[in-house]
């Protein structure tokens, strides 16, 4: 999987980003899984899966505020 830091491509570099933080996410590393997130939650154009993943993740953070 290429690092996204080197990815030319925009969208190319949101999927690297997303599948890096799913990783994280399954390695319970949710702090880590957010971080790579949220800066796509407000650069990109993301789906409804996205937030809902994002979401996920805000929840097992213990931030139920910031998961609706």
């Amino acid at each position: 999987m290429p690092n996204p830091q080197t990815v030319d491509d925009i969208n190319l570099q949101n999927e690297s980003i997303n599948a890096y933080a799913a990783i994280a996410a399954r390695e319970n590393d949710f702090q880590k899984a957010s971080a790579l997130l949220e800066p796509l939650a407000r650069a990109a154009k993301p789906s409804s899966d996205f937030f809902f993943a994002l979401a996920r993740i805000r929840d097992k953070l213990q931030d139920a505020d910031g998961a609706m």
